[in-house]
Order: C-alpha cells, then structure tokens, then sequence
C-alpha cells in the first residue's frame, strides 16, 4: 500500500501502533531502514537500488520520499558533476534502530 492509496493522514490517527504501521507498515519501507541502519553509513540511492532488487527505482523513490517526508530519513543533494543525493537517519529515524534491533532478535529466536 503506498501513501496515496491510504485514507487517513497520519495526523488524524490516534492509535500509536495504528499509527507506526501506517508509516512503517511495508516491507519496503523497513528493507531501506534496515539497509541504512547496518550500513552505518549515508547511502546513494543506487546503493539502495541494488540491495533491494527486485524493487523498482519508482517504488523506491516514492518510500525515500515517504519516509523523508515523515522525518525518518534526511535527504542531502551534494552539487557536484554528477550530482550525489544521499540518504542517512535523521534523529527520529535513529530512534527507530532498537526496534529494528528487537525485529531481528525476535526472528533468530523464533524463526532459526
């Protein structure tokens, strides 16, 4: 499901987990976090592209849009030839690693 498809801004949702699983709720959106978060590093979006195959290159531009637009993840566009667009946690998003922490551990423990 992508944002335009949603009925409800995020604003108008009361439930904290209704609420995290409107932002966060696809897989996509948490493969990026996921790739960002063990990284350590600002990613390119090809960078991003390639780890993610098959997502398409449209599909991930609309989560990055998404979830920069949330505040999760910062965009920085570096003017050089050829331009070099980054995307890295904002504070927020960094607030979001010891649930993807708690995610991974809830897999081994369950799942291997």
């Amino acid at each position: 499901m992508t944002s335009t498809q949603r009925t409800k801004p995020v604003t108008e949702i009361r439930c904290p987990y209704e609420k995290s699983i409107h932002i966060l709720g696809d897989k996509y959106a948490l493969l990026i976090l996921r790739d960002i978060y063990l990284k350590n590093t600002p990613l390119r979006f090809n960078e991003l592209l390639h780890n993610l195959r098959p997502m398409s290159s449209k599909t991930l531009s609309a989560k990055l849009k998404d979830l920069t637009g949330h505040d999760i993840l910062k965009k920085t566009i570096v003017s050089t030839t050829p331009i070099v667009v980054t995307y890295e946690f904002t504070e927020k998003g960094r607030d979001l690693t010891s649930l993807l922490d708690r995610m991974a551990d809830w897999s081994r423990k369950w799942y291997n």
